[in-house]
């Protein structure tokens, strides 16, 4: 069983994670869009209009 005391601050619930994939396109058909941040504030966000397009 995992004690809880082991995890990082950053991994506990309710933290936010920025994750960063190496590569897109099997990450990309999983959303429904896009969230546009710069400088830690939402600026836009974008539909992914081709979701599900290969199914």
């Amino acid at each position: 069983m995992l004690d809880a005391r082991a995890i990082p601050d950053a991994f506990r619930v309710g933290r936010k994670l920025k994750l960063i994939p190496g590569h897109c396109d099997p990450t990309v058909n999983l959303h429904d869009w896009f969230v546009a941040v710069r400088g830690g504030r939402v600026e836009a966000v974008w539909p992914i209009v081709a979701r599900g397009a290969g199914r």
